[in-house]
């Protein structure tokens, strides 16, 4: 397999973000490079066995606490030094955090605790990485927009769509809501610079978030998530779209 460009996931220590590094290290034409940050490096077993497997993908562990910017800012050194004039290509935006509370047990510590994690975290992420974005898509050869060139890619959530509210998990729908926004209003930002920028609902997941009540395996859920990716241009930035290429009404 010829593998070139590099990628960054948050949150890649369980769950989608585990089981996208896992895929991606077996994808065809993947990233050279996978940057699989975790907030804590206690417990990455399962990662550090996708590292010492991988043949000609090379995975860099990395702890990162995206509400800290000066970690955040010594992680893009980091990564710099390591991808030099090529740049990244590819920032995925995953890492988060579910409180599960409603309207009864609702506190301004966990609204504030889902917030900076998934709003503030992503836009910290996004403004610190994006010089390096900037960088790829100048010297990438690939026309257009797509998601292996310069990308832009967060998780967000069902219960983020507005239209669709069901009024439950509230704190975490609010949060997701905002980062919909905030995704639509960087994907203006970063167009004229042919950086593709779109948000995706992986699905409802049986990780340690979505429960085991859930009805997509997380193996499925990124399975469709890479095939969107794949297809993802110019049409799909700003755009809210699920794991199997559906449009999800904001």
């Amino acid at each position: 397999m010829s593998r070139t460009g590099s990628l960054l996931i948050t949150g890649a220590n369980g769950g989608i973000g585990l089981e996208t590094v896992r895929q991606l290290v077996h994808m065809e034409n993947g990233p050279q490079h996978i940057f699989a940050c975790c907030e804590e490096l206690d417990n990455i077993k399962d990662l550090q066995q996708i590292q010492d497997s991988s043949q000609d993908c090379l995975i860099h562990i990395i702890k990162l606490d995206v509400t800290d910017i000066d970690v955040i800012h010594k992680v893009r050194d980091q990564v710099q030094s390591i991808v030099k004039e090529n740049g990244l290509n590819t920032l995925i935006n995953n890492a988060g955090i579910n409180t599960h509370r409603n309207f009864d047990d609702l506190t301004a510590e966990t609204m504030l605790l889902e917030y900076n994690v998934m709003v503030v975290g992503t836009m910290l992420m996004i403004k610190a990485f994006l010089p390096l974005i900037k960088t790829a898509a100048e010297r990438s050869t690939i026309k257009g927009m797509a998601w292996n060139k310069a990308a832009i890619l967060n998780t967000s959530s069902k219960f983020g769509s507005i239209s669709l509210n069901r009024g439950i998990h509230m704190s975490y729908a609010a949060s997701k809501a905002a980062l919909n926004h905030l995704t639509t209003s960087v994907s203006i930002h970063v167009k004229d610079f042919g950086i593709l920028c779109t948000v995706l609902h992986p699905g409802w997941v049986k990780t340690n978030m979505g429960g085991q009540d859930a009805p997509v395996d997380v193996e499925d859920s990124v399975k469709g998530l890479l095939e969107v990716y794949r297809k993802l241009d110019i049409e799909s930035t700003g755009r809210f779209i699920d794991f199997q290429g559906i449009e999800i009404p904001w």
